[in-house]
């Protein structure tokens, strides 16, 4: 996975399951992944080394992987995502323009769940 997707994923992830996580690791996770911040500046913000820093950032990515794996909103955030773009696809070549406005309406209560 590209640097950037995993980073993407797991501010997703930290976004759907922050709630299971310390308020350390949540810290630690956004300065790393928000700020951009070493472990290094992490550490020294809070007052921890660099190594603890680190592993407590690799348990929190750990425990977002877990939940992923279990809960799957992400995964399903996904799939309804490209649903919707192949729905909008169709209702495009929809020749009835009373049937594409209320599809289309449709759709757009989906989209902003």
């Amino acid at each position: 996975m590209q640097d950037i997707e995993k980073m993407t994923n797991i501010l997703l992830a930290l976004d759907y399951y922050d709630f299971l996580l310390t308020q350390a690791q949540s810290r630690i996770v956004r300065l790393y992944h928000e700020s951009n911040l070493t472990f290094e500046e992490i550490g020294e913000e809070l007052g921890m080394s660099k190594q603890n820093a680190s592993n407590v950032y690799r348990k929190a990515v750990v425990r977002l992987g877990e939940a992923e794996d279990k809960l799957g909103l992400l995964k399903n955030e996904k799939n309804d995502k490209d649903i919707i773009a192949r729905l909008e696809a169709i209702v495009e070549g929809e020749k009835c323009l009373e049937s594409r406005e209320q599809i289309k309406k449709l759709l757009k209560g989906l989209s902003n769940y």
